[in-house]
């Protein structure tokens, strides 16, 4: 049986998310193997994705078909977010780093962006966890890293596959260095 069916029929069975190390396991396939496979499931040109995450792939809605699945719930994520959203999504799309703390980004942008990371952080678009930096205190500090939800509406799979990656990446990298060495 084609392996790339048997990708699909798993990550279904499982509510659409499962963990990497379940599939490695039962497909009896690498790290490359399965990203390969993941890649031709999505070039298939489905109305779903797979987005492979660290530890999990997570079945989507595929960018191509978003407006039509938003038509059905009567709801859009991609309205109604501000300049502010878009500036602060891009930051943590292209940051460096896998998550990015608030005071990163309100660097980076030069604003508070308290309301703005709990806006979308609610819509989805947006994970907080607390880090577990010994640098972070007491309190700690809450880092933002995007969403499976996120790629899946700007119609990627991986943080990768955005327009000028690499360069981007690697300017707001340079930009996190100077304002680091400046304190």
């Amino acid at each position: 049986m084609d392996k790339i069916a048997k990708l699909e029929a798993i990550v279904f069975s499982e509510g659409g998310e499962v963990s990497v190390k379940q599939v490695l396991k039962v497909l009896h396939i690498g790290n490359a193997k399965l990203v390969e496979l993941i890649k031709q499931y999505n070039n298939s040109k489905r109305g779903m994705v797979l987005v492979l995450d660290t530890k999990r792939i997570i079945m989507r809605v595929s960018g191509e078909f978003a407006e039509v699945v938003e038509r059905v719930r009567g709801d859009t994520i991609k309205d109604g977010i501000s300049k502010a959203g878009l500036e602060v999504l891009s930051i943590v799309l292209y940051s460096p780093d896998e998550d990015i703390s608030a005071s990163e980004i309100e660097s980076i942008r030069g604003v508070n962006s308290a309301h703005t990371l709990r806006h979308l952080t609610m819509r989805g678009l947006l994970s907080k966890m607390r880090s577990k930096s010994v640098d972070a205190g007491a309190r700690g500090v809450y880092k933002y890293s995007t969403t499976p939800e996120l790629l899946a509406v700007l119609g990627v799979t991986q943080k990768e596959d955005l327009p000028d990656f690499l360069e981007i990446r690697k300017k707001i990298s340079d930009f996190i260095k100077n304002n680091n060495d400046i304190d």
